[in-house]
């Protein structure tokens, strides 16, 4: 038998984030399909790793593994770069930056390959130089794809996120609550993720719909970004609690919903959620832009539960216009997205009435909404974790050394 050949992912696995969530099922499906033996090599914690006994025990072989890039790396110079003769895949975001790894070095190499999720589009000139570090760039969406190439960097590639189908599927959907209408919304608060334009819509929605519940998986390790949604002045103010994190409850109850209207489920991990969101009549997203196609949405979908979706940025990928059954509910009147900071460029700014429009709709149109649920179920069956990260894969392994 062939030995997996070894390659390093610069960014951080966990069950708690989507860049975690992202690195932790493609190192064990390259685990599981052999052909590759995945090294991390940004520290991380453990205790943030929820999975199965089995899947630990095969995950447990990555942490070695990079326990021991570690020992190696440290030393050796900090402040480096370091030139490895394996694939090395960097994390990219927002300026098509990378995070370094132990020690503070960077790590390199002649088939350096770059995976990246941004909602950045103003790319500068510096930004677009750092391409010509990597032989290829993977894309998490076709906006990113379409960005990339508009600045002039041609080899990139678009492979969307997967789902873990043997957590997120849409069998056994039976509701603890089925005199209650349940309203999903999943993600890190955040201003590009529109959980304020979110409120306000739903505030006046139960209004007319008591019966309705406003359920929450907002909690994220990065609670300072939930500031900005203070912006837009759509909803109040957020709230923080004495320990600096954000009083999810109090900060809904501002905006109009009351307790009995709301489930705060706090910071839950992405194999404890699919049992929750199987639940729902509805989740709802009115992004405001994804680098990505919003892997929440996805695993929505795969649960069976239908989805409304603002039609904008990573978002399209997941809607049909092709004359087939929809996939999914979508927000079309989307207003341009101004920032001071940064470039907007395809976001899209979700009205409030029509996402009132949409729950209505779902709220009335029950028999039709399931059969959306079910043909989103079905669409997310190709992008299973293992067909994805076979696909990455491929690509990682048919890259030559110069």
């Amino acid at each position: 038998m062939t030995e997996p050949v070894s390659c390093i992912l610069n960014w951080q696995p966990s069950s708690v984030h989507g860049w975690g969530v992202y690195g932790l099922n493609l190192a064990l499906n390259w685990v599981r399909e052999g052909r590759l033996r995945p090294i991390f090599s940004q520290a991380f914690q453990m205790e943030l790793i929820k999975l199965d006994p089995i899947r630990r025990s095969i995950f447990q072989s990555i942490y070695d593994a990079t326990e021991e890039l570690k020992s190696q790396l440290i030393q050796l110079p900090a402040d480096q770069k370091l030139v490895f003769d394996l694939p090395v895949l960097h994390g990219l975001g927002n300026g098509l930056t990378t995070d370094p790894s132990f020690n503070q070095q960077v790590l390199l190499s002649s088939r350096l390959m770059g995976v990246v999720f941004f909602e950045d589009t103003a790319l500068t000139p510096k930004a677009m130089e750092r391409t010509e570090l990597y032989r290829m760039i993977i894309a998490g969406s076709n906006w990113n794809r379409e960005i990339l190439q508009a600045n002039g960097y041609q080899n990139v590639v678009t492979i969307m996120q997967g789902v873990d189908h043997t957590v997120f599927h849409a069998e056994n959907k039976v509701s603890w609550l089925p005199d209650r209408f349940l309203i999903f919304s999943g993600g890190k608060l955040e201003f590009r993720k529109g959980q304020d334009l979110l409120l306000k819509a739903v505030s006046y929605f139960i209004e007319s719909h008591p019966d309705a519940v406003l359920v929450t998986a907002w909690q994220s390790p990065w609670q300072d970004l939930a500031e900005k949604l203070n912006r837009s002045r759509v909803a109040e103010p957020v709230v923080y609690d004495e320990r600096g994190r954000v009083d999810v409850p109090t900060w809904v109850a501002n905006n109009g919903i009351p307790s009995q209207n709301f489930l705060n489920l706090g910071l839950i991990s992405n194999s404890q959620i699919a049992n929750t969101v199987r639940q729902m009549d509805v989740a709802l997203f009115p992004n405001r832009a994804e680098g990505g196609t919003n892997l929440v949405a996805m695993e929505c979908m795969a649960c069976g539960v239908p989805v409304i979706l603002s039609r904008n940025t990573g978002h399209l990928d997941l809607v049909h216009d092709d004359g087939s059954p929809p996939t999914c509910l979508t927000l079309d009147d989307q207003k341009p997205v101004v920032a001071s900071n940064m470039g907007t460029d395809g976001w899209g700014e979700s009205q409030v009435d029509e996402i009132v429009d949409r729950l209505e709709f779902a709220y009335q149109n029950r028999d039709p909404l399931r059969q959306i649920g079910r043909q989103g179920a079905e669409f997310m069956h190709q992008y299973s974790w293992e067909r994805q990260s076979a696909k990455l894969g491929d690509l990682v392994l048919q890259l030559p050394s110069k």
